[in-house]
Order: structure tokens, then sequence, then C-alpha cells
């Protein structure tokens, strides 16, 4: 659990470079090599995997563990008279993720994990947990992960009401991982996630934390630009996020599907946009970066917002950041107890984002952008070494070049 806790620590800079730090964390992998491993489920493996990656360590011990049950499992030989398959379905999650991590894919067309993805084994919990594991991280998908994607959505779709918000936090992840690889039946799927779980996450929005907060307002922003994109160039609606997509794009029916989406986005706006930036001075800055990177205008100067929310955003801006100050204590206070922290706590590009996005909506005092761009030049022009590299994408040079 510590070592869980240092990998998802939000202020700490990866890999770990503290000598104290570094030496617990090598101490903790020894004391799994010697056996500790093997009372442990392959999902809390895989998670001590991650966290051990992100903190710069290597872990052979953990490999040869999770190759090792992965090749039981995939092992013809060793399915023979296991026909149940409750234990590996309270295990599912973890064996999906780490069939991507250790290139072992082959493992999900194995009939103990396919029987396990059955409608009548497959609960909606485990189904939501899968989604942010199903997509492989450097192939395309083929037909075995989009058979895992597919029977998980299809649970979702039937039993969404059981799903806590753990759960739809799950869905969001899983919805957003396919979103970013880009493929067309990826983004398929991530609108049908996003559409099964819409009600439950607007009902259920007050619950959910900042980092759970930014990931919806990300996942249906995104989801909404793309098919806005392709209602303006085919006439039909097409892998929306609130409303069923159609084929075609006949004059009878397009003023119906007009009228759906337009009650959809005004939906969309009331009870996720507001929401969220009525909460926006709560949020750390990575996660004030995300929501505000997902409000911003794409290739088009307008974007998703009307004159109505852009000013919307910059009074959430202006309260969050304010010139005066309030109840007799200085904001220079403020800032160097918490926000420069914060903001040496997060990548250059995090950096570049939200300084774009306080120009692009014009918010917020004069001196947090001054800190972000003193923070940024000091990244980019160290006193002595080389400059560092910093890759941008080409929405992010787009939003350099804007503002």
């Amino acid at each position: 659990r510590c070592i869980l806790a240092i990998g998802r620590a939000p202020l700490l800079q990866f890999p770990v470079q503290d000598a104290p730090l570094r030496n617990f964390l090598a101490n903790g992998v020894r004391r799994l090599a010697g056996g500790a491993a093997a009372k442990m489920t392959t999902t809390e493996l895989h998670e001590l995997r991650c966290a051990l990656h992100r903190c710069g360590l290597e872990t052979p011990h953990l490999d040869t563990e999770l190759r090792k049950r992965l090749q039981h499992i995939g092992d013809a030989a060793s399915q023979a008279g296991q026909e149940s398959t409750g234990s590996l379905e309270a295990d599912l999650a973890g064996i999906v993720a780490c069939s991507h991590s250790l290139s072992m894919a082959d493992v999900l067309r194995s009939a103990r994990v396919r029987n396990a993805l059955l409608p009548d084994d497959l609960s909606a919990e485990m189904a939501a947990k899968l989604l942010p594991h199903a997509l492989p991280m450097e192939a395309a998908p083929d037909t075995a992960h989009e058979f895992v994607v597919g029977m998980a959505t299809r649970q979702l779709e039937s039993h969404s009401r059981f799903l806590d918000i753990g759960d739809l936090s799950c869905a969001l992840q899983g919805a957003v991982a396919w979103q970013v690889s880009g493929d067309r039946s990826a983004i398929h799927h991530a609108a049908r996630i996003l559409r099964t779980v819409w009600p439950w996450v607007a009902s259920k929005l007050s619950y959910l934390g900042p980092d759970d907060l930014a990931l919806a307002l990300k996942g249906y922003c995104w989801q909404l630009q793309y098919s806005q994109q392709e209602f303006a160039v085919q006439g039909a609606l097409r892998d929306h996020p609130f409303v069923e997509s159609v084929a075609d794009a006949r004059d009878g029916g397009h003023s119906m599907r007009s009228a759906a989406r337009t009650r959809s986005e005004l939906d969309f706006k009331t009870k996720l946009v507001q929401p969220v930036l009525s909460r926006l001075s709560e949020m750390p800055l990575r996660q004030m970066a995300v929501c505000l990177t997902s409000l911003a205008p794409g290739v088009s100067e307008q974007g998703l917002l009307d004159d109505d929310d852009r000013a919307a955003v910059k009074a959430a801006l202006d309260a969050t950041f304010p010139a005066e100050e309030q109840n007799g204590r200085r904001w220079a206070d403020f800032r160097e107890e918490y926000l420069a922290g914060q903001m040496h706590a997060l990548t250059t590009s995090e950096l570049l984002e939200l300084t774009c996005s306080l120009g692009e909506f014009r918010g917020g005092a004069r001196w947090v952008t001054d800190d972000l761009r003193s923070v940024v030049e000091e990244r980019l022009r160290p006193p002595r070494g080389s400059r560092p590299s910093v890759e941008l994408t080409h929405i992010l040079l787009l939003r350099l070049c804007r503002t």
C-alpha cells in the first residue's frame, strides 16, 4: 500500500530521485521477490508493477510471476476440468491489463477468459473495471480486444444502474482511452460507453471528486467535438455522446435528430459544464488544466461554447484567481504555500495548456499568468545544461500561436 501511495502521489516528480525514497521502494521490490508476490492477486501485482515503473524501478521478479500466471490461464491443458470462472472473474481486470503490459494478448483468446466475459458470469462492476485496460498499448485492437470491450459495454448497457462512483470512474477512463487511440471502431465504442453512463454521471455529479470531474468533462467534450465535425461533413449524427447514431440524413427525420442533438447539448452544459465551473476553485491545478483544455476552442474559434458560456468560464477563473485580498490574507502567501508547489509538480505541457487556457478565456488575475510563465521559463531555460525537449500536440501548438 505504501508503494501504491507513492506511485499515485500528485505532487511527486517522477521518476523518483530522492535517495531515501528510492531505497524504500527497492527494499519493497526485494520483499516481493522473496515470495510475498505469490500471495497477492494478479490485479494487485499489476497495480504494484505500474507504480514501481512510474517511480523508475524495474520489476523483473513481478514480470516473471505475472507471466507464469497468464501462461497457466492460457494453457489449454490447465483448463481441463476448470469450467467454473468464479475465481477468474474476480481477477479479470488484472488479467486483461497484464496481457497488454506484458505483450501476451493471446491469453484473451483462451476459453477461460472468454467464458468469464459471457453475460452470465460478467458483472456490470467488473465490466466497468475492464474498460480502461481493454485497449492494447501499441498495436491496433484486434478481434480479441473487440470482444472484450463489446461484452463489457453490453453489460454496462444492461446493468448500468448498479454502478457506483468507482465503477463510473473506470467506465469514463475506458472511454477516454478508446478515444485517444483514434481508431474509428474505438471511437464508436467510446460513444456507446458515454451514452450508457451519462444518466448516472449527471445524477451523481455532486459525489465526483476533481479527478473524475475532469475525466468526465474531457471525455464528453472530445466526443461532442468529434460528433459535431462528423455532423457538419456528413449531415448525420455519428458517434454522439448523448444521442444514438443514425445511418441516413433524409429531410423527414433530420429536424428531429437536430432537435434531439440541441436538447442533449443544452443538457450537457447545464448538467456538466456549469456544475464543473462552480467547483473550479476547489480543484488542484492539474485537474483545472484538464477542464479548461476540454472547454477551450479547437480549430474553430468558437468551439463548444457560446459567448455566455465563455463569460461564465471567465467569471469562474476570476473567482478562483482574484486580484484583491480575501479575508485579510494576501494572495502572495497563498501562492508561496500552495500554488507554487502545484505548479512545479505539473509537466511542461500541462503548464503550457493552463497558460493557454487563461489567455483564451481572459480569466484570472495577472499574477497567476505571470507565475505560470515564470515556471515555464525556468523549465525551458535552465541556468546550466542543455534545454529540455518538450513534446507538443498539434492542438497545443495551435493554442500557443493563438494566445
